[in-house]
């Protein structure tokens, strides 16, 4: 583990999540988070963000579109319309997609993509299945507007991991196309909270306050079955074989969760890569433009985005069951 990572987990242990503990009401933390993302570097140049309405029979929802302006890594491989519809994180109650600006143009960059990041709408005031219906909409809005579903990779962190996973359940019991592939960091995919590691790595936690979790919970589901596969996609019963990368740290409280979707994603027989990177903290590839083990894990998602929209495109047969669970070298 680099130096920087051991620094940035001091950090977010003895700051960040103690003002996590702190904040009382959803707005007092949504503003935490805009004022912290305010902190961090401006993007380079070569980011481009531009905002989107995508409109879909009577739903409209909100993205902010990302490109890296000199075309990602020079990658040879690229599809035009390539596209990651992300979302991200913030407990389902705050966040957007200014404040994850750092993982967009990341990501952009290291697959050779556009990045389509959602602003789905958030609990108290919009809870459950509110942001899923926000999700289903920009899909079928990227649809409609020609991107080949070939094209698409479903991605998020944290919350908005669980929201991407929600959403190719969905899709799977649907009959829309599905994309090629999908991503999770840090994803949070049961909201029954009944991952083993949650107890488990409380102590070695890093950033999450484990004991709000259960409000957050709350506040976003109000009464709603937490086992409700499109709430808690761990108890999705896929009909499809998937393509999805998963990247958790191994001592993070939410570490199941991503063992249990790869469980779910290998059962039916789809193609999963589950990564436990060593004392990783919580969606840490947030500073890859700072730490050696961020910017590594997401040009491994952005590979992994680049392979499966490239095989999908070629049509080639995804029924192949693949397990990577070893940790990566930077470990």
């Amino acid at each position: 583990m680099s130096f920087r990572l051991e620094l940035l987990k001091l950090y977010l242990k003895h700051v960040v999540r103690r003002r996590l503990e702190r904040y009382k009401t959803p707005d007092e933390m949504r503003r935490g988070l805009e004022k912290s993302a305010k902190r961090l570097p401006r993007p380079p140049e070569q980011a481009v963000f531009e905002p989107e309405t995508l409109n879909v029979g009577d739903q409209s929802v909100e993205v902010e579109w990302c490109w890296w302006r000199d075309g990602g890594d020079g990658a040879t491989d690229s599809e035009d319309d390539r596209t990651v519809l992300y979302f991200h994180g913030g407990a389902f109650i705050a966040g957007s997609p200014k404040t994850h600006r750092s993982i967009a143009w990341s990501l952009a960059r290291a697959a050779d993509a556009a990045i389509a990041s959602v602003d789905y709408r958030l609990a108290p005031e919009h809870p459950f299945p509110a942001a899923l219906e926000d999700a289903v909409a920009a899909y079928d809005a990227l649809l409609e507007t020609g991107v080949s579903p070939s094209a698409i990779v479903l991605a998020g962190d944290s919350a908005g991991g669980g929201l991407a996973f929600a959403l190719a359940g969905e899709i799977d019991r649907s009959d829309r196309p599905q994309p090629a592939g999908v991503v999770g960091f840090s994803a949070f995919l049961d909201q029954t909270l009944s991952g083993g590691s949650l107890h488990r790595n409380a102590r070695r936690e890093t950033l999450l306050p484990i004991a709000r979790i259960p409000e957050a919970v709350q506040q976003n589901l109000q009464g709603a079955d937490a086992e409700d596969p499109r709430a808690s996609p761990v108890f999705s019963t896929l009909q499809r074989p998937w393509r999805a990368l998963l990247q958790v740290g191994s001592t993070e409280a939410l570490r199941d969760d991503s063992i249990r979707m790869a469980d779910v994603v290998r059962g039916a027989g789809g193609d999963v890569r589950l990564e436990l990177w060593k004392g990783a903290p919580h969606v840490w590839q947030f500073f890859s433009p700072h730490i050696r083990e961020a910017r590594d894990a997401i040009d491994a998602a952005g590979a992994f985005i680049r392979t499966v929209t490239r095989d999908a495109a070629r049509q080639t047969p995804k029924t192949s069951c693949v397990d990577k669970s070893t940790p990566l070298p930077s470990e």
